[in-house]
């Protein structure tokens, strides 16, 4: 309870200051880890609130219907490059932004970290795909993938 009081107090302060990227940050670590407590039943162990980012590319899991899902990458806008995401069916996106690497803007060619955050809908199974690519340019199919498979419950 006082991690999250804390996290919450932290992010209350860098909104009001208007730090977009500070509060993104403080986000970050109000997100539960990915570790499973031993001696919970397995719809206990299921955390609420999963970031994913590149290091879980071809990984599945098992989350709950109803809550949200959140994947961020990182990507380069200025020379071009973006991720297009791609959920299977059963899944809204509620959220899509970006946060600058370089919040000051002092830096040109600064890349940063999309945040796609979306909710499972009904239980069942489930997938996001994304590529990064720039979207003016035909699919090759060569270009970087991204791949999750979910369970949802």
């Amino acid at each position: 309870m006082r991690y999250n009081t804390i996290c919450t107090v932290a992010l209350i302060l860098l909104v009001s200051m208007g730090s977009a990227w500070g509060a993104g940050a403080v986000l970050g670590l109000l997100a539960k880890p990915k570790v499973m407590d031993t001696n919970a039943t397995p719809d206990d162990a299921l955390p609420a609130f999963l970031p994913y980012t590149e290091r879980d590319d071809g990984s599945s899991s098992v989350i709950r219907a109803g809550e949200p899902v959140t994947i961020r990458l990182y990507e380069n806008p200025a020379a071009g490059y973006r991720w297009t995401v791609t959920p299977s069916s059963g899944f809204r996106v509620i959220g899509d932004y970006f946060i600058s690497a370089d919040p000051a803007g002092s830096v040109t060619d600064a890349g940063g970290w999309r945040h796609i955050t979306m909710i499972p809908e009904l239980p069942g199974t489930g997938s996001v795909t994304a590529v990064y690519k720039r979207p003016w340019e035909p699919d090759t199919g060569s270009g970087r993938g991204y791949a999750l498979s979910f369970t949802i419950r």
